[in-house]
């Protein structure tokens, strides 16, 4: 069965190259992230007899407010530090 979805908003960001070179942190590390703070990480289902749903984590709402907010995630890098 197919179901219809709304568009999205889309949010673009343009990480600073020699930022992520120096914290060692990468690209695809970076959308993990953004996309577990925006959209959230199916972590198992919920299952009952009428239905089944995804049950998902994702940041609290004060990190996916804005794109300033968004700025304030810190990032794993290579050395095990947060930056």
């Amino acid at each position: 069965m197919l179901k219809y979805k709304p568009n999205r908003e889309e949010l673009l960001l343009h990480p600073k190259a020699n930022s992520m070179l120096v914290s060692s942190v990468d690209m695809s590390s970076l959308g993990h992230e953004l996309r577990t703070a925006l959209q959230g990480v199916v972590i198992g289902k919920f299952r009952s007899p009428e239905k089944e749903m995804d049950i998902r984590i994702r940041f609290q709402e004060r990190y996916r407010q804005s794109k300033e907010s968004l700025s304030e995630i810190r990032l794993k890098t290579g050395n095990g530090k947060y930056s």
